[in-house]
């Protein structure tokens, strides 16, 4: 069996642009990796405990389909909001199904945030949670 061993992975900076306020943000370099390794262009990638969105940049900077981002944290839901619009533009070009990616909040009991939408060959799925994501914040 042939062991990788990734040797580029640098811890997260604490630059500005590297460091975005979420306590276990790891490094994009160690997602694009994972994904890589574990999946194909074009494949359908899950980000459970998304946390500030770097397992979804990181697949669609690859090719990937995400379906949503999922976490139960405020501070996680305005990251992703944030960063998916920082990644995709002000305009918040939508993802490869053609809906734009949109937030709500399932109901006052619910604590389960879902972010984003995406489509695959043989069916589309919007998922939602959250505030809609908007340019202006």
């Amino acid at each position: 069996m042939k062991i990788a061993i990734w040797t580029d992975i640098l811890r997260v900076g604490n630059t500005a642009k590297a460091l975005l306020g979420y306590p276990t943000q790891k490094p994009l370099a160690l997602l694009d990796h994972i994904i890589k390794a574990s999946s194909n262009p074009g494949d359908m990638v899950l980000g459970p405990f998304c946390g500030c969105a770097t397992a979804l940049v990181a697949a669609d900077r690859l090719g990937r389909q995400w379906a949503a981002g999922i976490d139960l944290s405020p501070l996680a839901i305005k990251l992703v909001n944030d960063r998916i619009i920082e990644e995709r533009g002000a305009m918040g070009r939508p993802h490869r199904s053609g809906y734009p990616a949109q937030a709500h909040r399932p109901g006052p009991s619910a604590q389960l945030a879902l972010i984003a939408t995406a489509s695959t060959a043989s069916r589309r799925a919007s998922v939602q949670a959250a505030a809609p994501i908007s340019s202006s914040g």
